[in-house]
């Protein structure tokens, strides 16, 4: 007779997957001792879904035990990536109903991706959203004269890049620039920031593409935007293409150095442009973030359609408060 409790080599192999993935999955926590950590702590929900499905055929067999062991860290290493569960352990934003009264301000992100094959998509969002203000990524030397047509309706602009041939960021504004502020670049031009004047209140914004993590470029190009980023003006709104997902250390950093908390309802932006665009909001990353400063008033924060690119465009509604206006006492001096 065969002892049917002894593991068959499948089920050996199905735990040896499953023990597999969760060393990425734990280290992914780890990522502020390093960044080769943090890289894996932006693949976190898509492991901790795999280690799911390699435990859940596991449980018809002798080894039901390890099944549950394995299903509970895969469910709680999921649950730290829900857009509640981050606004309790990290104190992430989320939208609230604006107060009564305030005007409501939108803004528009979006990484265009520089060889976008359907430009004109862009500049049809732009016109049907008729957003306040732009943060723009990857705005490559073909996207300039497309542009170009925005400066109508967005006359107030700051743009960088580091040279002719590289990508750039972008803000563009319906709103003037506050009185007195300064606007540029930093950070060999992958940081775009002014002031606006938004009815009276100052808002200084940020457009940041950070490069992809560890072992690329984003460890030394986070050092290099935190010193810009900490000087910065409250209120501050920083979006951008991250290449970061918002429980990782990468985001906890620009938190801490600029006062800001991540807007957590924004989900799954990208996905790689040979797959369906209509698969980013289910299997995507989610890369493209705003964070938010005391003195915003979130409203409502959503990724919108695709538009060509492999980042889904991001739009947040928003208000400030207007500052105190000194009261007419209605008394007046009479000079005899």
């Amino acid at each position: 007779m065969t002892d049917r409790k002894k593991p068959s080599p499948l089920t050996w192999l199905l735990m040896a997957a499953a023990v597999a993935l969760s060393v990425p999955l734990v280290l992914g926590f780890l990522g502020g001792l390093h960044p080769a950590f943090d890289s894996f702590a932006h693949l976190r929900a898509h492991i901790a879904v795999l280690m799911g499905i390699a435990a859940l055929p596991l449980f018809f067999t002798a080894m039901w035990r390890e099944a549950a062991m394995i299903l509970l860290l895969a469910v709680s290493a999921f649950a730290t990536t829900l857009g509640v569960t981050q606004g309790f352990l990290s104190g992430a934003a989320s939208a609230r109903a604006a107060t009564n009264g305030q005007t409501r301000y939108s803004l528009l992100q979006l990484n265009l991706r520089y060889n976008n094959p359907d430009p004109a998509e862009v500049l049809r969002l732009v016109a049907r959203e008729k957003p306040d203000i732009i943060t723009l990524q990857e705005v490559s030397a073909e996207w300039e004269p497309r542009l170009k047509l925005l400066e109508a309706s967005y006359p107030y602009r700051q743009h960088c890049r580091k040279s002719p041939y590289a990508w750039g960021v972008d803000i563009f504004s319906r709103r003037p620039f506050a009185e007195g502020s300064q606007s540029g670049c930093a950070a060999d031009g992958i940081m775009a920031f002014a002031r606006f004047d938004l009815g009276g209140a100052p808002v200084s914004i940020v457009a940041l593409h950070l490069s992809w993590p560890w072992p690329f470029k984003q460890p030394k190009q986070i050092g290099l935007v935190l010193p810009h980023l900490a000087r910065l003006e409250n209120p501050l709104l920083i979006a951008g293409d991250f290449n970061a997902a918002p429980w990782s250390h990468a985001v906890r950093q620009i938190e801490a150095a600029s006062g800001t908390r991540h807007i957590s309802e924004i989900g799954p932006s990208w996905l790689h442009w040979a797959l369906p665009a209509g698969l980013i909001r289910h299997i995507g990353l989610p890369i493209d973030q705003v964070l938010a400063s005391s003195g915003i008033d979130i409203a409502n924060i959503a990724t919108l359609a695709p538009v060509g690119s492999d980042h889904l465009p991001v739009r947040l509604d928003f208000s400030v408060p207007q500052p105190a206006r000194e009261k007419d006492d209605g008394t007046r001096t009479v000079m005899n």
